[in-house]
């Protein structure tokens, strides 16, 4: 399949500035040909100060499309999101 990649930050929450985990969950995520994989690089951030690179791997028979996906980033006390929006179109 083909794949895109968009950068993922975290903005101050409050006063805290740990270290989150990242996931990526919506209906068409998951492996194999009818879903997309998601990627992390790399799959924790610092807030306020790093950047990861989420890599979308689309699989061949993924519908077109726009997807929903939501990306989390936590650890053992906090959960915060955010909401992408995946268009999927046909190569010609």
């Amino acid at each position: 399949g083909n794949s895109g990649t968009v950068d993922v930050y975290a903005g101050f929450i409050g006063i805290y500035q740990g270290t989150v985990s990242l996931s990526a969950e919506g209906d068409v995520i998951g492996q194999g040909s009818n879903s997309v994989e998601p990627s992390f690089n790399p799959n924790t951030l610092v807030v306020g100060s790093s950047t990861s690179h989420l890599t979308l791997t689309v699989g061949d028979s993924v519908p077109q499309g726009i997807y929903p996906i939501t990306i989390y980033g936590f650890d053992d006390n906090l959960t915060k999101s955010g909401l992408l929006h995946l268009t999927v179109e046909k190569q010609k």
